[in-house]
């Protein structure tokens, strides 16, 4: 299986949050990957916010290729919440861990802020 192939497999498990033991992906040679996919049980609460962290890391850097992730974690104020993730994107290949953090009103789900900054390690 190539880079590629496993980057595209990847991104789709996070952008619907399914995780690696309902995934089956089969690759003939030189195509892109079949991807089966069991029904998740329950979808996570911060896959809606991967999903945007992904668009914003996008805007910042059109050009690059976001080949992993992580969610980090959700911190929760008053009346905000803020759901950090971290992206690994390759530009020119060079790779860059990407950190997003994405505050929004907890009741609405308004977004406040998004920011979006490389990370040293």
């Amino acid at each position: 299986m190539t880079i590629r192939n496993t980057a595209i497999i990847l991104i789709f498990m996070f952008v619907y949050g399914v995780s690696s033991t309902s995934v089956t992906a089969t690759v003939a040679d030189n195509t892109s990957p079949t991807i089966q996919v069991q029904p998740p049980k329950e979808t996570p609460s911060h896959a809606k916010w991967g999903k945007r962290a992904m668009v914003e890391v996008k805007k910042k850097y059109p050009h690059a290729e976001i080949y992993d992730y992580k969610h980090v974690g959700r911190q929760e104020k008053a009346h905000t919440s803020t759901e950090t993730f971290h992206l690994w994107i390759r530009e020119k290949q060079q790779s860059t861990k990407v950190t997003v953090n994405i505050t929004f009103d907890s009741n609405s789900e308004n977004i406040i802020n998004v920011t979006v900054q490389p990370s040293n390690n």
